[in-house]
């Protein structure tokens, strides 16, 4: 038991030692490439790998140069980073209801479902509660750590209103913002956009009142992530 004991603080001390705090300066020992291995003191940045670039150092081929000894990702923070992102995301909501969602949404890269849950009042000042799905797609594009983003889905949801009346929401819904990476894989960004489609009330009431009809109302987010 003892013997097991100290191999695994033995691979612990490996794996943090060389992996989760590993990070690599930019020396210009060769030239002054970014790409090149041998302008490095520790290997090309990764990942795992982050860099810094002294300020008296000038780098080529890299977007835009860091100053003052500040950690990097890479020239590419997106690319560097796992194949799946998870964010959270928080932020009004105006249009169906007044009010506050929130959202988890997890990017696959092909594929970025987001699951969101809300709630507020209504025109009428009644109480709504909301819960939904989207799926779509979130495309970057420019910047080497701060990036224009563009997510673009179909939502389905399910709304209640007082307890008394339940609707069913369909409809497409766009986002645009930005994502800005940090050096330790985490990023935030803002979203803003807007949602369109049809509200079917699901209950007639008491009266026979049908309230189906077009949705659609104003979003934004502050997301969060890594």
């Amino acid at each position: 038991m003892k013997n097991l004991i100290v191999c695994l603080s033995l691979a612990a001390y490996c794996f943090f030692s060389t992996t989760a705090f590993s990070q690599t300066t930019f020396t210009s020992v060769n030239s002054i490439d970014w790409h090149e291995a041998g302008n490095w003191d520790n290997g090309l940045p990764s990942y795992w790998n982050p860099a810094t670039v002294p300020s008296r150092l000038a780098v080529s081929n890299y977007g835009t140069h860091n100053e003052n000894n500040r950690r990097i990702f890479t020239y590419d923070a997106l690319a560097d980073n796992p194949a799946t992102l998870v964010s959270f995301g928080i932020g009004p909501t105006i249009g169906e209801f007044f009010g506050v969602t929130g959202e988890l949404e997890v990017d696959f890269r092909t594929l970025a479902p987001q699951l969101e849950i809300g709630g507020g009042i209504n025109s009428d000042g009644n109480g709504c509660a909301y819960g939904g799905l989207v799926i779509g797609k979130r495309n970057y594009y420019e910047g080497a750590t701060t990036k224009w983003t563009l997510y673009t889905g179909g939502f389905a949801g399910y709304m209640s209103e007082d307890e008394e009346y339940e609707y069913l929401l369909v409809g497409a819904k766009v986002m645009t913002g930005f994502a800005s990476f940090n050096a330790n894989s985490a990023f935030w960004g803002i979203d803003f956009g807007l949602k369109v489609g049809y509200r079917m009330q699901l209950y007639e009431d008491e009266y026979g009142d049908d309230y189906s009809g077009i949705t659609g109302g104003l979003e934004a987010r502050y997301r969060f992530g890594f």
